[in-house]
């Protein structure tokens, strides 16, 4: 009886005994769990065999890793891109602004400035990722500073919509967005500056 479970009980992982084995190491023959095989040119390795079958790490043995700034970075990048997205809806629920595009208008309105900080957000910050203009020797400080304006923007077009109007979804999305940039491009100055050798 002893031997009949031993025999149904489904192998472990080599370096997890707790974890059940999904696979078997092409190259050593070790199970496997589920996080530790990997899949390579059409076989099966186990972490250890890596190197055996790709040749030796480069950077000295250690893995590349991303700059500390690049999250943080792609961050602010994304926040202006949802801002700038914001800019193409409905602003008010009727009248001024109800329509597509709606934070753009003839007239000088609270829906402009946020719209304009959160496009030249958006286009300086694809710039400086390309490294074209110069723009990419701007300071996360710049970003954030225009998320800043962005979000004021939005919050002003909330709190003095047009004449008869209410506020939308357009300007509480473009409120929220400009605040994680601006949240992000402060993550990324400090980030920044201890790239940088700073505090």
């Amino acid at each position: 009886m002893p031997e009949d479970r031993a025999a149904r009980t489904p192998p472990r992982c080599a370096s997890h005994p707790r974890i059940p084995a999904a696979a078997v190491c092409d190259a050593c023959g070790r199970p496997l769990c589920l996080g530790c095989a990997i899949p390579v040119r059409g076989r099966v390795l186990g972490p250890c065999c890596l190197e055996t079958a790709l040749g030796p790490v480069p950077d000295g043995g250690h893995a590349v890793r991303p700059a500390p700034d690049a999250i943080p970075a792609g961050l602010v990048g994304a926040s202006l891109a949802l801002a700038t997205l914001a800019t193409a809806l409905p602003w008010t629920r009727f009248g001024v602004g109800s329509g597509a595009f709606g934070a753009w208008s003839g007239s000088f309105r609270w829906s402009m400035v946020a719209a304009t900080a959160a496009v030249l957000g958006l286009g300086l910050w694809s710039l400086g990722r390309r490294g074209r203009l110069g723009a990419h020797r701007l300071r996360p400080g710049f970003f954030g500073a225009l998320a800043g304006v962005g979000a004021t923007g939005a919050l002003l077009a909330i709190a003095h919509p047009p004449p008869f109007a209410r506020p939308s979804l357009g300007p509480w999305l473009a409120l929220v967005a400009c605040a994680a940039a601006a949240v992000a491009a402060a993550w990324w100055e400090r980030a920044r500056r201890r790239q940088d050798g700073g505090v």
